[in-house]
């Protein structure tokens, strides 16, 4: 027997009846404070998902900015049927401001085959506002929310850390057992919400990013040291294969010392 998402619900249903589980958990069910659920249903494998599995959308810290426009965290879980015991948090790219379909995909990291289609529960979120909010704006429309402060902190690192322990606890609850090993992927932008998690969140997973660091003339010794730990990091836990590791400088070496458990 198992708990469904843990305030969300608090029917018990057998492990095996995952189907059940996920049609259990309705709009209207009552959800941790500040959290409401939007949609939780079952999708087979197919264009949706590339395995069945439970997915559940909710959005939390809802509020009216300073600029009058209404702010809140949107997020989508994918619960997999055959769960490998591993959870994945994926920050998404650029100014985000939509929720990508939460497979894990990182075209420069993960391979073919995405962690959500080996296993993986995985997170994905908007990161605190809609990316559509200013079309008067033009090009510059995607990042105009940063004019609201707390937009803007959102963006930067309030996102992972308001979403991570809300995620952690319902996948938790969902399966009846604590996660395994819990990871962070993320590209260009996405690769810095990991370098944000990995100094404000020390210990909670394993980290994997592209564009980490920003290479230039001007800085040639900029590196990005989390790409050449990519490789122990794909090896270890058969999540993301293994790529060509940045050439190593100054900086990475010193970084990499700080780390010596990483590997």
């Amino acid at each position: 027997m198992k708990r469904i998402i843990l305030g969300l619900t608090t029917a018990l249903l057998p492990v095996s009846a995952m189907a059940v589980d996920c049609g259990g958990l309705t709009a209207d069910a009552p959800g941790p404070e500040g959290v409401r659920l939007t949609a939780a249903e079952p999708i087979a494998p197919g264009e949706e998902s590339p395995v069945a599995i439970c997915r559940v959308r909710g959005t939390m810290a809802e509020r009216t900015g300073t600029d009058g426009h209404a702010y809140a965290l949107n997020f989508e879980l994918s619960l997999p049927e055959d769960w490998n015991g591993n959870y994945v948090h994926q920050f998404n790219g650029g100014n985000d401001g939509a929720v990508k379909p939460a497979t894990g995909a990182l075209k420069s990291g993960t391979g073919e085959t995405s962690p959500l289609a080996r296993g993986y529960a995985v997170v994905s979120s908007d990161a605190g506002h809609n990316g559509d909010a200013f079309p008067e704006a033009g090009l510059a429309g995607g990042a105009a929310f940063g004019a609201d402060f707390g937009a803007r902190r959102m963006y930067g690192y309030g996102a992972v850390a308001l979403l991570d322990p809300v995620a952690r606890q319902a996948v938790e609850a969902f399966y009846g057992r604590a996660i395994d090993q819990a990871y962070g992927i993320g590209c260009s932008n996405g690769g810095r919400h990991a370098m944000v998690a990995a100094a404000r969140m020390r210990g909670t997973r394993r980290l994997s990013g592209a564009g980490l660091c920003r290479r230039s003339a001007k800085h040639p010794a900029r590196r990005c040291p989390a790409r050449a730990d990519r490789q122990s990091l794909g090896r270890a836990a058969g999540a993301f294969p293994p790529r060509i590791p940045c050439p190593a400088g100054p900086a990475d070496t010193d970084v990499i010392s700080l780390c010596p458990d990483m590997n």
